[in-house]
């Protein structure tokens, strides 16, 4: 089994004329199992609520217009919304939790520890308390401010023209930690019911999502996705050393650049859909180095799991016993804890 296992985890090259396109078919084999769990999940999803479907019967709503009008309202307009921005904003935050930790080679260089998502967050409660509602104004609070963040967090930490692993985790968590105090302090300051407003956003929730959460994100993700896929490569490269990778042609410092922007950019758009979400952007890149074999962080592998992470919860989350409903980012936030607690002694640097 272990030979058959080496096997799959050795890299093969395709050509196709002059090009050709190295691929593992260890990882292949992971993107078709958690793209097929993906599709069960998202029916059962669909499914799940006070009006309950069965996983055909959501498939029939969504594939032919099936069912009554009130079942069609109900999957269209109510939970293939929840169900969508849960697949993006995990993907997104895996993603840009699988750049940061091989930029920083570091397991716990992740947008949700160095502080990325707590800067997104801060611009949105800004303007909820200042008396904001429209979903897509708050979702560009949250790409402004988590961009400002990256800012303060990389110039802080740069010595010398370089960024080292270390001080990028460590500012990170310090201004991680003097933004969430400033954000209580806004809620403090604002009027009640804009608090807590806020304060229920603060919490990372999928309820009542519309498609004007979904849409914003589904757009970013399909602008950003390919820009960080074709870099993937480099960033491979990069996780060996940065003077090895300028001998291979690699131009570290824009590499770098490029990878950290679109990463910050899908941590701030995860972020402003669905309120900061901890564990996904941490836990996802370390699972999709145990499905796929030591050959760097797929993106794509990342990106799946990441989504399926963030809906599986979200489905525990609706079915807790005597309707606790938590919001999903309490529930990430418990796991996350416990993950901490056990794999924090196992984690090493790359």
């Amino acid at each position: 089994m272990s030979e058959g296992l080496a096997k799959m985890e050795r890299p093969r090259v395709l050509h196709l004329g002059r090009r050709s396109v190295r691929w593992v078919p260890r990882q292949w084999v992971a993107v078709l199992l958690l793209s097929a769990t993906l599709v069960v999940l998202a029916l059962l999803a669909l499914g799940t609520g006070r009006i309950s479907l069965n996983p055909l019967q959501a498939l029939d709503i969504l594939l032919w217009g099936e069912g009554s009008p009130l079942e069609r309202k109900v999957v269209f307009d109510i939970r293939l919304p929840r169900v969508l921005t849960a697949l993006l904003a995990g993907a997104a935050l895996s993603v840009s939790g699988a750049i940061f930790q091989s930029l920083s080679r570091n397991p716990l260089g992740s947008p949700d520890v160095i502080g990325f998502t707590t800067g997104a967050a801060s611009g949105a409660v800004v303007y909820f308390v200042l008396g904001g509602t429209s979903s897509v104004t708050s979702a560009a609070f949250a790409v402004g401010s988590g961009l400002l963040t990256a800012l303060v967090v990389f110039g802080l930490a740069m010595r010398g023209g370089a960024v080292a692993s270390h001080r990028l985790v460590l500012v990170g968590i310090g201004v991680g930690a003097t933004l969430a105090a400033l954000n209580e302090a806004v809620l403090l300051r604002g009027e009640l019911e804009q608090a807590l407003s806020a304060q229920l956003w603060l919490s990372g929730s999928l309820n009542a999502r519309t498609w004007s959460h979904a849409v914003p994100l589904l757009v970013g993700l399909a602008v950003l996705l390919p820009v960080v896929l074709l870099g993937q490569s480099r960033l491979m490269l990069l996780e060996m050393g940065d003077d090895l990778a300028r001998q291979l042609g690699v131009h570290a410092l824009k590499v770098k650049g490029l990878m950290a922007f679109c990463a910050v950019l899908l941590a701030s758009l995860a972020t402003g859909a669905s309120g900061p979400i901890a564990f996904i952007a941490l836990a996802a890149p370390r699972l999709v180095a145990f499905l796929c074999g030591d050959h760097g962080r797929p993106l794509w592998p990342s990106a799946l799991t990441g989504a399926l992470l963030l809906l599986s919860v979200d489905v525990v989350s609706q079915s807790l016993p005597f309707e606790l409903n938590l919001p999903v980012g309490l529930m990430t936030a418990l796991i996350g804890g416990v993950y901490l607690v056990f794999a924090l002694p196992r984690l090493r640097s790359f």
